[in-house]
């Protein structure tokens, strides 16, 4: 996106899909172009998609969320350094923790992990050994954090509102499923630079 983002370890490095993940809201954003939206960035790790968002929409309002304080720490730098004061910081845990403070959003974006048992066990070691495992891995499938996020999105997203989530090479059909059975609509995806389907689309 044109924009330069400080990593550590305790955050992922981001990578040319979650660029696609940004690129997909802002077309929305576009369409739309209303004066002003609330977006929840849920998982925020760097910050990358919620600050990049808030750079090429400086009249969005824009949450970032993370059950990780070290993580909040590095993307609070990176929201510094880039220059972006329509982004707030909440460290918060969505899977458990009340979700009250965040009130209630237009669009929800997240690159949750998606990586299941297996395939994390055979990741390249540069991934592995580098990258924070709580970022990685979903459970046995991968899908962990799907079913526990689209169940619990209603309570902060508005009635009509819009989500984008990265999801894995394989995971297309189970995820459409998982959306159907909590009643998401006009449910998409987007394929990435490898024709992959990796961005999904829904509507509340």
């Amino acid at each position: 996106m044109g924009l330069t983002f400080s990593v550590s370890p305790e955050v992922l490095i981001p990578r040319p899909e979650t660029e696609l993940l940004v690129e997909t809201v802002l077309a929305e954003i576009k369409q739309r172009d209303p004066d002003s939206l609330k977006i929840v960035d849920i998982g925020t790790g760097s910050g990358s998609i919620a600050i990049s968002l808030a750079h090429w929409y400086p009249r969005a309002e824009i949450i970032a969320v993370d059950n990780s304080e070290k993580a909040i720490q590095v993307a609070k730098e990176n929201a510094r350094k880039i220059g972006t004061p329509n982004v707030s910081f909440s460290l918060l845990d969505v899977e458990s923790d009340s979700l009250e403070s965040l009130g209630t959003a237009d669009i929800i974006v997240s690159n949750p992990p998606y990586i299941s048992q297996s395939h994390y066990e055979n990741l390249h070691p540069q991934v592995r050994n580098y990258e924070p495992v709580q970022a990685l891995l979903g459970g046995q499938d991968g899908l962990d954090f799907y079913r526990k996020l689209l169940l619990r999105l209603p309570e902060i997203l508005k009635q009509g509102g819009w989500i984008f989530m990265e999801i894995g090479f394989d995971q297309q059909n189970e995820i459409e499923k998982l959306l159907i059975r909590q009643k998401y609509k006009n449910i998409s995806f987007i394929k990435d630079y490898q024709n992959i389907n990796r961005i999904m689309k829904a509507q509340l």
